[in-house]
């Protein structure tokens, strides 16, 4: 016979919904049902559930090049991030390879000290 693959109900809670939010602007992105949670907990009001970007977000992201600033020692991503034009992805880098790789990915994961260097105006010793 086979195994019940819907989602277990909590018995306080229901479905128990939670909005999904946008890691990148922080905006609901939509409706996670989590149904039972461990120990029957109620699921929070809103949360982020994944780094895909809204769509909101991912129109802004294909208007260019994508800088992510990652956290320099775990290298996840910090959640800040802009948008360049093509032509300053020589801002970055000199390596005509990493450029073409660049411009080929549409986007690049800088440490969080360059990119605020980088999106600040401001010279640093970074």
């Amino acid at each position: 016979m086979p195994k019940d693959k819907g989602i277990p109900l909590s018995e306080k809670h229901g479905v128990n919904p939670s909005m999904s939010v946008c890691f990148w602007c922080g905006e609901v992105k939509g409706l996670v049902i989590l149904g039972k949670l461990p120990e029957d907990a109620e699921a929070p009001r809103e949360a982020i559930y994944d780094l895909e970007p809204c769509d909101a977000c991912k129109q802004k992201m294909e208007e260019g090049i994508t800088l992510f600033s990652v956290d320099d020692v775990t290298r996840k991503p910090t959640g800040d991030w802009c948008v360049i034009k093509e032509g300053a992805v020589h801002l970055l880098t000199e390596d005509e390879d990493q450029i073409a790789k660049i411009l080929k990915d549409r986007r690049v994961s800088l440490e969080s000290g360059f990119y605020k260097m980088l999106t600040s105006g401001e010279e640093t010793d970074a």
